[in-house]
């Protein structure tokens, strides 16, 4: 630090931060000084103007990814995904009951991979890295949007004193001329070790063999699960595609046939036969089941997971982790027995988000026609700006098309919230750019 001389500028900070993030190595480039400079110039904007609150003492703590900085839209350096080994020092075993991942709408996903041997993590170098060197990992929780998961009582996650955490952040910025700082951030709440009757697994299967022509026709894959694990007992589900996406379902599969269709990712909470189903792949939904929804898992029943794409852009794609690629890909949550488990009440999970049907187009230049579930009526629509403050609010909404009007509003991101008169409610982001 200088002395005698004024102060080094946030700009220059933020270079030493960004060095520091990617690990201090002793030469190369881990960033593009120029989106700093325009970022610290006032042409940005950022993931959460303010940290989210961690855990209170004594209830856990919190982890994070970032910040790391996206190019506008359009330019390369736009889109950017990254990894963090992220070493915990934990004084004890100890119990996750509740992670609670925040992201912004600009998240195209965030995932919490543990490594399960010390041996892999001590190979992997400290820092930010585009590259996943992944062997010996295992998965605690993929999400695809700002979620909380609150495990079931009696079930937890165990995390022992040694263990070592791979965070995985991918951001696409959608802002034309601004630059966007990207950050996540975990709540990690805990218990004593023991407290838990069940341990919480979670497992992630991929269908890497998918490949979606550019002809404009619907593509169905379809990969049957059949892992010998005997009995599992189901909590969450959330299938994941990429733009191309048309929808994930999901299957039982009892002795070597197709059974219930249990997952719709077209649902609202994937919960199947919805009267008005509509996929975003944006915005995926986990499905919950409570009660735990026990599965015979062996060579002759499972699951059949099944997605389909409908690729209308210029060229083929194939499975791959950037928005240009595809990927099927399901997260499946569940532990191996329920003695203990405990689920409040007649198994009923509190009122949960729906998606709006369609908001088109998005980004907005002048309006957009947001499409409301049939069965919505007398709705209020509340438009937030990045840093929470409410800029417009429209009441007695009843028709299921509904015309929103940008008016004088800046460009910039904005947060919507719509809620009927029932208390139904669906969130979701708008991009006002001109």
């Amino acid at each position: 630090m200088p002395f005698y001389s004024n102060p080094i500028t946030n700009l220059e900070k933020e270079l030493i931060r960004q060095w520091v993030l990617f690990g201090a190595p002793a030469t190369g480039t881990v960033v593009d000084e120029q989106i700093l400079v325009d970022y610290y110039a006032g042409q940005g904007e950022t993931s959460f103007p303010t940290p989210p609150p961690a855990p209170a003492p004594g209830e856990g703590f919190q982890i994070k990814i970032g910040p790391f900085y996206l190019a506008p839209a359009g330019q390369a350096g736009g889109e950017l995904e990254y990894f963090l080994k992220y070493e915990l020092d934990l004084p004890e075993d100890l119990e996750v009951d509740r992670l609670d991942i925040k992201m912004s709408g600009f998240s195209h996903h965030f995932i919490l991979y543990n490594y399960t041997s010390q041996a892999a993590a001590n190979n992997i170098p400290p820092g930010l890295r585009t590259e996943s060197y992944h062997q010996d990992i295992g998965l605690f929780a993929a999400v695809q949007e700002a979620t909380d998961l609150d495990l079931p009582q009696g079930t937890a996650f165990f995390w022992d004193k040694n263990l070592v955490l791979d965070l995985n952040s991918h951001y696409i910025n959608y802002l034309a001329g601004l630059v966007y700082q990207a950050e996540a951030y975990v709540n990690v709440y805990t218990q004593p070790a023991g407290s838990a009757a069940q341990e919480m697994q979670t497992t992630l299967l991929a269908n890497t063999n998918i490949y979606i022509p550019n002809n404009g026709d619907l593509v169905t894959k379809t990969q049957v699960i059949n892992y010998n694990l005997g009995e599992v007992y189901l909590w969450g589900m959330m299938g994941h595609t990429h733009k191309y996406g048309e929808g994930y379902k999901v299957y039982e599969r009892v002795l070597g046939t197709q059974g219930d269709l249990i997952y719709n990712g077209a649902c609202p909470q994937g919960i199947p036969d919805c009267v008005s189903p509509f996929f975003d792949y944006q915005h995926i939904p986990m499905r919950y089941f409570e009660p735990l929804r026990p599965v015979v898992m062996n060579t002759v029943n499972g699951l059949i997971h099944e997605a389909s794409w409908i690729n209308d852009g210029p060229d083929p794609v194939w499975f791959g982790p950037t928005s240009s690629d595809e990927m099927m890909v399901l997260v499946m949550m569940y532990t191996l027995d329920s003695t203990g488990v405990v689920i409040a009440g007649d198994g009923a999970l509190p009122p949960q988000e729906a998606p709006v049907t369609a908001v088109n187009p998005n980004p907005v230049q002048d309006q957009a026609l947001l499409t409301l579930p049939d069965s919505w009526g007398n709705a209020t629509f509340r438009l937030y700006n990045a840093a929470g403050v409410l800029q417009r609010e429209v009441k007695e909404i009843h028709t299921p098309e509904w015309t929103f009007e940008r008016g004088d509003l800046s460009d910039g991101i904005y947060f919507f919230r719509l809620e009927d008169a029932s208390g139904q409610y669906s969130s979701g982001k708008l991009v006002l750019q001109r």
